[in-house]
C-alpha cells in the first residue's frame, strides 16, 4: 500500500483548495453587512426570528478580517464549526489512510446528538429577550 494521499483525495483537496480560495477572496474583499448581493436569511425573513446560521456571513468576514470578537458575537456557531472544521482538515491530511487516524471526539457515536442538542438550544436561546447577546 502506498503512503500519501490516493487521486480521489487529492482531487477532493484540490476542489476544497479552489472552493476555499475563491470564498475566502470574496469575504475578505465584501463585507455582507453592507453589500445586497449577500443572501439574506429567509427564516429571519419570514418569521423575524433568528435561526442558528444567521450572522454567519458577517461573522466570516470578520474572522477574515481578524476581528475575532466581534465574529463570535456575529455568530459563535460558525467560529466554532471552523476551528472544527481546520481540526478535521489537519487529521484528514496528516492521516490519509482512515485507518491510521487516531480516535477522535468527532467520530464518537454521540457526537451528532451533542451537535443537535448544541444548535437546538443556540436556536432556542438566541430568540429568547434574555439572551439577547446571541442575536447577530
Amino acid at each position: 500500500m502506498k503512503h500519501g494521499l490516493t487521486l480521489s483525495k487529492r482531487r477532493q483537496l484540490v476542489f476544497y483548495a479552489i472552493l476555499s480560495t475563491g470564498l475566502i477572496v470574496v469575504y475578505s474583499t465584501f463585507d455582507p453587512e453592507f453589500l445586497s448581493f449577500f443572501p439574506s436569511c429567509p427564516f429571519h425573513s419570514i418569521t423575524g426570528l433568528h435561526c442558528p446560521g444567521c450572522g454567519s456571513q458577517r461573522a466570516i468576514y470578520d474572522l477574515l478580517q481578524a476581528n475575532f470578537y466581534q465574529a463570535f458575537s456575529h455568530n459563535p456557531l460558525i467560529v466554532l464549526g471552523i476551528l472544527t472544521g481546520f481540526y478535521k482538515a489537519v487529521i484528514w491530511l496528516k492521516y490519509p489512510d482512515s485507518k491510521q487516524a487516531p480516535n477522535n471526539l468527532l467520530y464518537h457515536k454521540n457526537t451528532p446528538w451533542v451537535i443537535l442538542i448544541l444548535v437546538m438550544s443556540f436556536w432556542i436561546l438566541r430568540n429568547i429577550p434574555l439572551f439577547n447577546f446571541l442575536q447577530p
